[in-house]
C-alpha cells in the first residue's frame, strides 16, 4: 500500500512540469546512499538557511532534523547535507526547510537505505550521457542541438514503476560547456546552474541516488586534456554539483571514486584530469631508444630473458609511453580496488569508450599501450565479473571483445540523452565488436537490471527510447564473466 501511494504521488507530479519552488532552483537530488547515511543536494536562488526533516516511514513520530546549513553566494547557493544515524534496510521520508519554512515543492520526498551487508537483492541501474540543454544566446548557429527533455521524466517514471531499488549513473557530457563558458570559471558555473535548473529534470533528481563521471564537455573544451588551464576550477564545480562518495585522493586529485550497491561494486574513473592529447605521437627516435633499453635489460641473464618472453613479448607492453588517458597512479588505484573487491559484478565506468577500435574519435584505443597493459593485467590477475560502462558517442551499443583464455569483455555505451544523435559511418557502421541488434541512433537511456538468486546472478541490459519503450534487451549471466578453467 505504501509503495502504491508513493507511485501515485510521483506519477501525479510527472503529469505536468512542476512550478518553480519559491527560492529553490534545483533539487533536491539524492546523492551517495549507504546503509547509515544519505546525502541530499539542493540549490536555491538566494542566500538562506536550509535544514532537512526526516523520519522512518513506518514510525513518523521518530522525526529528526539535520544541522542547519547556510547557502552562500560563494558556493552558488548549493548545499550537500548528510543525513546520519539511519537504520539499514529502512524506508525514510524527508522534507526541506528554507529559513524554517517548507518551500512550495512536491513532497515529502523518500528514499530507502540498503541492507547493512552486501546482498543478492534485485536492483536497477539507469544510465545516460550527453545531456544538452539549449540556451540560444550561447548555442552554435543552426538547428537546436538539444531536445526531448521529457526523457528525464521517463526515467523517473520507469524507476517508480519498478518493484526494486534504483540508482542513476551519469556517464559524462552531463553539461555542455560552450566556448563562452569555459573561457572563465564564472561562465562554467553559470552553465552548470542553467542545466541543473531544467524543470523536466527535477523529478529524476529526487527519484533515486545519482552518481557521475565527466567527459570533455563538462570538463572544458572539446577533446580537452590535462592542459586545460581551469581544470582545478572544473574539479571544484564537479564537487559542487555532484554528491559522489569522494573525489580522488588527497595525493592524487580528480573525480575518480568507488562505491558499492548490494552485490555490485562501481569504479568511476577520471578520463580528463591526467589525459594526454589523443593525437600525441612519439618520435621514432624515442621509440628506438626505449626498445634498445628494453632489449639490453632483457639480455642480462636467463631469468630476465624468460620474463621478457612471458610478459613483454608485445612491443606495446614493453614501451613505457608517456601517453596516457588515466595515468599510472589512477590505474594502480583501480587495480588495487579490483583485487580487493568481492562483488559479483564490477562495473568500470568512464566518459570515453574503453574497448572500441573502429572509429576515428576519442577513446582508450588512442592510448593503446596503457589499455593493452591494463587488459593484460586484468587477465593475468583473473579478475571476474568486469563490465565496462561509457558514454560520449551520441549512439548506444553493446560491445563484446573476445579475450583468449579468458572470458569475453563487455562494454555498454549509452548516449545521447538530449543531445543530437549520431549514426556511425564508415568502418564503424559494421563494427565487428558490436553485439548485433544493439545499435541505437536516437535519444535514449539504458537500464541494467541486476537480478537472480545468489547462485545465479545475471544482468538484463536494455535500451529505452525517450518515452521509456524498450528498444532492445540482452541478458548476461555472472557465470559468463569468469574464467572457468585457468589457462596455462
Amino acid at each position: 500500500m505504501r509503495r502504491q501511494l508513493v507511485l501515485f504521488a510521483l506519477l501525479l507530479g510527472l503529469s505536468a512540469v512542476p512550478a518553480r519552488a519559491e527560492r529553490l532552483t534545483a533539487g533536491p537530488m539524492l546523492g551517495h546512499l549507504t546503509a547509515r547515511t544519505a546525502d541530499i543536494w539542493l540549490q536555491a536562488e538566494a542566500s538562506a538557511e536550509v535544514e532537512i526533516e526526516y523520519w522512518p516511514s513506518a514510525n513518523p513520530q521518530q522525526r529528526r532534523v539535520s544541522p542547519r546549513v547556510r547557502l552562500e553566494a560563494a558556493s552558488d547557493h548549493t548545499a550537500r547535507i548528510t543525513l546520519t544515524d539511519l537504520a539499514p534496510g529502512t524506508h525514510y521520508g524527508y522534507r526541506l526547510r528554507l529559513d524554517g519554512q517548507s518551500p512550495s515543492v512536491r513532497g515529502p520526498y523518500a528514499f530507502s537505505t540498503p541492507p547493512a551487508s552486501p546482498s543478492a537483492a534485485d536492483f536497477t541501474l539507469y544510465l545516460g550521457s550527453c545531456a544538452y540543454v539549449n540556451d540560444p544566446p550561447f548555442d552554435p548557429p543552426g538547428p537546436p542541438r538539444g531536445g526531448g527533455y521529457h526523457i528525464f521524466q521517463s526515467i523517473a517514471r520507469h524507476a517508480a514503476e519498478a518493484a526494486r531499488p534504483g540508482l542513476m549513473l551519469w556517464l559524462g557530457d552531463n553539461v555542455y560547456l560552450r566556448a563562452a563558458d569555459y573561457a572563465s570559471p564564472w561562465g562554467m558555473n553559470a552553465r552548470y546552474r542553467h542545466s541543473r535548473s531544467l524543470p523536466e529534470l527535477q523529478p529524476l533528481l529526487a527519484a533515486m541516488p545519482h552518481y557521475a563521471v565527466w567527459d570533455d564537455h563538462d570538463y572544458g573544451p572539446n577533446d580537452a586534456n590535462r592542459s586545460f588551464v581551469f581544470k582545478d576550477e572544473s574539479l571544484r564545480l564537479f564537487q559542487r554539483y555532484w554528491a559522489n562518495p569522494s573525489y580522488g585522493l588527497r595525493e592524487l586529485p580528480g573525480i575518480y571514486t568507488a562505491f558499492s550497491f548490494h552485490d555490485a561494486d562501481f569504479f568511476l574513473l577520471d578520463n580528463r584530469f591526467y589525459r594526454s592529447a589523443d593525437k600525441t605521437q612519439l618520435a621514432k627516435e624515442e621509440i628506438d631508444l626505449m626498445r634498445e633499453a628494453r632489449d639490453w635489460a632483457l639480455s642480462q641473464n636467463p631469468l630476465t630473458r624468460l620474463l621478457g618472453r612471458r610478459f613483454l613479448s608485445s612491443p606495446q607492453l614493453a614501451l613505457t609511453e608517456h601517453k596516457v588517458m588515466f595515468g599510472p597512479e589512477q590505474l594502480d588505484w583501480l587495480k588495487q580496488a579490483l583485487i580487493q573487491s568481492r562483488a559479483t559484478f564490477k562495473f568500470i565506468v568512464g566518459g570515453s569508450q574503453f574497448l572500441n577500435d573502429g572509429h576515428p574519435f576519442e577513446g582508450w584505443h588512442n592510448f593503446s599501450a596503457e589499455r593493452e597493459a591494463f587488459l593484460a593485467w586484468l587477465k593475468r590477475q583473473n579478475i571476474p565479473g568486469v563490465v565496462f560502462l561509457s558514454g560520449d558517442r551520441h549512439h548506444t551499443e553493446l560491445l563484446r571483445r573476445e579475450v583468449r583464455d579468458f572470458y569475453p569483455l563487455y562494454e555498454l555505451t549509452c548516449s545521447p540523452l538530449t543531445a543530437r544523435p549520431h549514426n556511425p559511418r564508415g568502418a564503424e557502421a559494421d563494427n565487428p565488436l558490436r553485439v548485433p541488434g544493439t545499435l541505437v541512433t536516437q535519444r535514449n537511456f539504458c537500464s541494467i537490471e541486476v537480478t537472480g538468486s545468489a547462485e545465479e546472478r545475471m544482468l538484463v541490459l536494455r535500451s529505452h527510447d525517450a518515452d521509456g519503450r524498450t528498444l532492445w534487451e540482452r541478458s548476461l549471466r555472472a557465470s559468463e564473466l569468469r574464467r572457468s578453467v585457468l589457462a596455462d
